[in-house]
Parts: structure tokens; C-alpha cells; sequence
């Protein structure tokens, strides 16, 4: 990896990489990310994504929609929780904060999401409208 990092958010994506994004880093949070792969000869490689996060976030979760897009979801700024939802176009390589918020629970310090106690249908949901959250 180009940027040692904890705490960051990870997916598998649809051709054999992985996005790694935020996380704690030696100057402070991250609003970088990276993509890792493997090379024919079986050497690894990390690719920085051109375009910076729209904030810092760590300790936050992720997942891959079918249409090619990464959702980055709440996390800890550094200064409080957020439920904020960043999306993340494979294709176009670019971020984009979405218009809603995640709903964020908190027990005993501890970030709880309702996401997944969730039942899902068995094709993914639709995150793009405000109706999921």
C-alpha cells in the first residue's frame, strides 16, 4: 500500500481488487484511497485513487453495488460520528457525498448502525434514495 493506514474501510470489487479507503494514518486521518491488485506474476500493487475523499472518516464501513459504485458509510471524523453515505464511482473515479444520512446509534460509546438488521431482498437495495435509510 502507498499509505500506512488502520482503521480503514475495504470492499472487493468486481474484477479481483480491492478499494481501500480513510483509516488513520501517521499525519492524522485520511481522506485518501487506494486500489490493490495482484500482478500476473503474482507481485502486488497499489494504485492511488486520483481524487481525495470528501472528508477524513475511520472506522467506517463499506460495500459494492451491482452498478458499480462504493458506498463509504459513517465512520468517526475525528471530531464526532457521522452518518454520512460517500459514494464512490468505479468507472468515473470520483467521490460524491450523498444527500442523506445514515441513521447512527449509540450505546455505551459505541457507533451502532441499524444496516445490518436489515432484511434485504435478494437483489441488492436500492441505495441511491433517501427511502432505504
Amino acid at each position: 500500500m502507498q499509505f500506512a493506514r488502520v482503521y480503514a474501510s475495504s470492499a472487493n470489487l468486481p474484477d479481483g481488487t480491492m478499494i481501500i479507503a480513510g483509516g488513520i494514518g501517521k499525519s492524522g486521518i485520511l481522506k485518501t484511497a487506494e486500489i490493490v491488485g495482484r500482478n500476473q506474476d503474482g507481485s502486488w500493487y497499489s494504485r492511488r485513487v486520483p481524487q481525495l475523499m470528501p472528508r477524513g472518516v475511520f472506522g467506517h464501513c463499506s460495500l459494492v453495488d451491482p452498478e458499480g459504485y462504493v458506498y463509504f458509510i459513517g465512520g468517526f471524523d475525528g471530531t464526532d460520528y457521522t452518518g454520512e453515505v460517500v459514494r464512490f464511482d468505479l468507472e468515473a473515479q470520483s467521490w460524491q457525498l450523498m444527500p442523506y444520512k445514515l441513521r447512527v446509534k449509540f450505546k455505551d460509546g459505541i457507533q451502532k448502525y441499524n444496516l445490518l438488521s436489515r432484511t434485504f431482498p435478494f437483489r441488492s437495495p436500492d441505495l441511491t434514495t433517501p427511502a432505504f435509510w
